[in-house]
């Protein structure tokens, strides 16, 4: 009880000391307040004050977000208080729509929240926003989310992302990355390109697709961002062996310009390139795109056979490199 006592007495002072005599906001208080909240739950005079600054001062409204959560997530808030957040996430642009609505989800209103993220206009940007109205879906759930097209991109890759972090059950995991790779959806195959080489590739023994085909559609994508994400994830791809995955870079570098330019980017970021595709990348040095001649002019003076001198200048350079930076140590 004397702990409660000094709690809400010192909630008390902060709040008086949240607003500057000239109208202005103190930054520590809000901290403090955010602090206390972890511990106790914060009175509702606290809470109405932060939500009062998230609604009415632009230059500190994240920062009451963020003192708001933690006393969300031990304590839950009132439904008064999950009103004034849904008035922030239909009202604000990002990124306070995404706080407000992740701050929700932490309160334990996930349904509320994925209501309001699900609304045109609504959908927040921030991945962490999107995870917390998820977090308690089991994995069916989670694929139900996936696989529902009446809701926006947004909360279905945030699904996939989920998913596809789980290792205990790799057979659901392929599932949902084969209809990812296979959909016409450009955000689920883009998130099944970027979460293949950290967590995806760990279950491609049960992804059921075509890799030739799948990547060969994703090498002249028109988005131009899933030509760079493949381009980059490339390395982790389960060809049947290395002469499979070399005969279609051989096949892309003899494409469309698109092609040629991410299997150039592919090559770069690979390991164990044979003469042949090597020599294909120089001979596009001499292309008539700028774009995919300029890439492989590069690659092509890293393939280039180096002298014993240009050798010995590399080693000179690294040499007072390394000098330059331990002497003053000493």
């Amino acid at each position: 009880a004397l702990h409660r006592s000094f709690d809400r007495a010192v909630e008390q002072a902060l709040a008086g000391a949240v607003r500057t005599p000239t109208g202005g906001i103190n930054i520590q208080p809000i901290k403090a307040l955010g602090n206390i909240g972890a511990h106790r739950p914060l009175t509702e005079p606290t809470v109405s004050l932060l939500l009062e600054i998230a609604l009415r001062r632009p230059s500190a409204e994240r920062l009451a977000l963020a003192s708001l959560k933690q006393t969300a997530q031990s304590h839950g808030l009132s439904d008064w208080a999950l009103d004034r957040l849904q008035e922030l996430a239909e009202t604000r642009p990002e990124p306070v729509r995404s706080d407000a609505i992740g701050l929700m989800a932490a309160a334990g209103a996930r349904e509320r929240a994925m209501s309001i993220a699900n609304t045109a206009g609504n959908a927040p940007a921030n991945r962490d926003a999107i995870a917390l109205t998820l977090e308690d879906a089991d994995l069916a759930q989670l694929d139900q989310t996936l696989r529902d097209t009446r809701l926006r991109p947004e909360i279905r890759t945030g699904a996939l992302t989920q998913i596809v972090k789980r290792r205990d059950q790799p057979e659901r995991v392929g599932s949902a990355l084969t209809y990812a790779f296979t959909s016409n959806d450009d955000a689920l195959r883009l998130t099944a390109f970027r979460t293949f080489s950290e967590w995806g590739r760990h279950h491609s023994r049960h992804i059921d697709v075509n890799w030739p085909n799948i990547c060969a559609r994703a090498f002249a994508d028109e988005n131009e961002s899933i030509r760079v994400i493949v381009a980059s994830s490339f390395r982790f791809i389960p060809f049947a062996d290395l002469d499979a995955r070399d005969r279609f870079l051989l096949d892309m570098l003899d494409g469309t310009a698109r092609q040629q330019l991410t299997a150039l980017r592919a090559v770069s970021g690979s390991r164990k390139i044979p003469e042949t595709v090597k020599q294909a990348v120089i001979e596009l040095a001499r292309s008539s795109d700028a774009n995919v001649a300029q890439v492989a002019d590069m690659l092509k003076e890293r393939y280039r056979p180096k002298g014993p001198l240009e050798g010995l200048g590399s080693w000179l350079a690294g040499a007072v490199f390394w000098m330059l930076l331990v002497l003053p140590a000493f």
